[in-house]
């Protein structure tokens, strides 16, 4: 499944979303650490879609080096269930 229909969003909306608009408030502590420390399982976060409906996705973040940059790609999938997050 595609970013955008995961979300509710076109392709050329989605370009202008990043991923604090697209998970919760409460989350966006726990998604700044995901970035900083890169675990090697996937975390799983409460997103938004763009209807305003929440749903869980599992995020694992990997660094990207561009330049004299890192960028902080993450790749999310639609979670069933939250098990793993509430251990």
């Amino acid at each position: 499944m595609t970013h955008s229909l995961m979300f509710g969003y076109e392709k050329e909306e989605m370009m202008n979303q990043d991923a604090f608009t697209l998970t919760e408030e409460g989350e966006h502590e726990a998604l700044h650490q995901l970035f900083l420390s890169y675990p090697e399982q996937p975390y799983v976060l409460k997103a938004i879609r763009k209807g305003g409906a929440s749903f869980y996705i599992e995020v694992l973040a990997h660094p990207y080096p561009h330049g004299d940059r890192i960028l902080r790609p993450f790749v999310e999938y639609e979670s069933h269930c939250r098990r793993r997050r509430d251990r």
